[in-house]
C-alpha cells in the first residue's frame, strides 16, 4: 500500500471530531504508531466536554515487549522492570475505574459520568489515588534518579525549540553553520541494517527502543555522522523530534533516514529515528516527479516523540543514511514502483550545510518533568553492580 487510499485514510484523523466520550490510551515510545499524535489530535478535536478528560499513558518501549534496554549500563534493565511494573499497575486502577464510572451511571445523564471521572482525574475523591492524565518514561542512559523515572502531567512540557545543524568536520552545532558539503555513497544491494527503534516482537527477539548502534556502522561507509561538542550540563528533551535536510543526488528517488544518538564512550545509542520516501515527501497524495541529478531538495523527517536525558558529558549524534532494513523496505533508487521489479541504483548523495540541514530538539528544563509519586510504589534501595 504505497498509494494513499482506504487502507491509510483509515490511519487518519479526520473522525477525532466524533469523539464524545473519554479515551484512555495506552502507547511506547517506540511503538508502531504515533500514538502521542494521535492522542494530541483526539484532545483537540472531540467534543468540548471531554477535551479535558482523556488520558494516556506512554511506555519505555513498544511492540516488541520488553526485550529493550541500554546494554552494559547496571541498573538500566532493573529500573525499566520496575517502573514498567509501577506505571502499568496505575493504569490498571485507572481502566478498572473507568468502566465502574460509567456503568454506575449507564442509565443516568452521561455528564454525570464525565463528572466522577473528571474528579478521579483531579484526585478530588477521598481515598481513592488521582489518576494522571499523561503518565510518561523519561528515558536516558544512566539509572533512577538521574533518568528511567516517570513523570506526570495534564500534558507533555511546553519545549524550548532549538536547531542543531550539520557542519563540516563531522560536526553538530548549535550556532549557524558555514557553507559546506558532505557525501556517501549508498548501495541498496547492502542496506543499512535495522537494530532497535520501532520494531514489532518476532521469533528472533530483536529488540526494539533504545540501542547501540555501534555494530550497525561497523565496517560500513554509507552514513554520515556528526556529534555535537560533550554537554557541560545534563539535557532533557520531550517532545516531537523533527528534521530539515537539505539533499542533492544522482537518482531519481532515494530514502532519506535520520537518526538521533546519545554518544558516549564506544556507545552510539539510538534515541529517535524517522525516514522520508523522497518521492513522497512533503505529505503529498501522488508521487513527486523523479529527483533532478544537481538539483538541491529540502525535505523534513519527522523522528516521532520522545523523552530523554543527555547526560553531562556526552555528545548528541545525527546520523544520515539511505536505508534501515527490515524495519523498512530498501529502496532500489530507480523511482518504479514498487510492486514492480527493477535494478537496484547505487546513489551519490550530497548533504548541503550552511544552516539548511539540522535537527529540531524539544528541550525542556528538569523541572518541568514532575515525577510520580504514589505510595504502594515506594522504591526500595538498591545497590547496583
Amino acid at each position: 500500500h504505497e498509494n494513499p487510499g482506504g487502507i491509510w485514510n483509515s490511519t487518519s484523523y479526520n473522525s477525532s471530531g466524533h469523539i464524545s466520550w473519554p479515551v484512555l490510551q495506552s502507547a511506547g515510545w517506540y511503538d508502531l504508531f504515533n500514538s502521542v499524535s494521535n492522542f494530541e489530535h483526539i484532545t483537540a478535536a472531540s467534543k468540548w466536554d471531554v477535551k479535558s478528560s482523556h488520558a494516556m499513558q506512554i511506555v519505555p518501549l513498544g511492540h516488541c515487549g520488553e526485550t529493550g534496554g541500554i546494554p552494559g549500563q547496571a541498573g538500566f534493565t532493573r529500573d525499566l522492570a520496575w517502573n514498567h511494573t509501577a506505571i502499568q499497575t496505575l493504569w490498571a486502577i485507572s481502566n478498572g475505574l473507568a468502566p465502574e464510572v460509567f456503568n454506575l451511571f449507564g442509565n443516568n445523564p452521561r455528564w454525570a459520568a464525565l463528572v466522577i471521572w473528571n474528579l478521579l482525574l483531579d484526585g478530588l475523591i477521598p481515598t481513592v489515588p488521582k489518576i494522571p492524565r499523561l503518565m510518561w518514561y523519561v528515558l536516558g542512559s544512566e539509572p533512577y534518579p538521574k533518568a528511567n523515572f516517570i513523570a506526570v502531567g495534564d500534558r507533555l512540557p511546553s519545549p524550548q525549540y532549538r536547531n542543531l545543524y550539520l557542519s563540516s568536520q563531522a560536526e553538530a552545532v548549535f550556532h549557524d553553520p558555514a557553507e559546506g558539503f558532505d557525501e556517501f555513497i549508498y548501495n541498496p544491494s547492502f542496506p543499512m541494517p535495522t537494530i532497535g527503534g520501532h520494531l514489532f516482537y518476532n521469533e528472533q527477539g530483536a529488540k526494539c527502543g533504545p540501542q547501540d548502534q555501534t555494530p550497525a556502522l561497523t565496517g560500513r561507509s554509507d552514513y554520515l555522522l556528526f556529534e555535537s561538542a560533550p554537554l557541560k550540563q545534563p539535557l532533557y528533551i520531550t517532545g516531537n523530534v523533527r528534521g530539515r535536510i537539505s539533499i542533492e543526488t544522482n537518482v531519481t528517488d532515494t530514502d532519506l533516514v535520520l537518526k538521533l544518538i546519545d554518544c558516549w564512550e564506544d556507545k552510539k545509542m539510538l534515541v529517535a529515528d524517522g525516514i522520508v520516501r523522497m518521492r513522497w515527501r512533503g505529505n503529498v497524495t501522488s508521487p513527486n516527479p523523479p529527483m533532478e541529478k544537481g538539483k538541491t531538495y529540502q525535505v523534513d523527517v519527522d523522528l516521532w516523540s520522545i523523552s530523554w536525558r543527555f547526560a553531562s558529558n556526552h555528545t548528541i549524534g545525527i546520523i544520515v543514511t539511505s536505508s534501515n532494513y527490515p524495519a523498512v523496505d530498501v529502496n532500489p533508487n530507480n523511482a518504479l514502483p514498487l510492486s514492480k521489479e527493477g535494478p537496484n541504483v547505487t546513489a551519490s548523495h550530497r548533504i548541503v550545510f550552511a544552516g539548511e540541514s539540522y535537527v529540531t530538539l524539544p528541550i525542556v528544563q528538569n523541572t518541568q518533568l514532575k515525577e510520580l509519586t504514589f505510595a504502594r510504589f515506594e522504591r526500595q534501595t538498591t545497590t547496583y553492580s
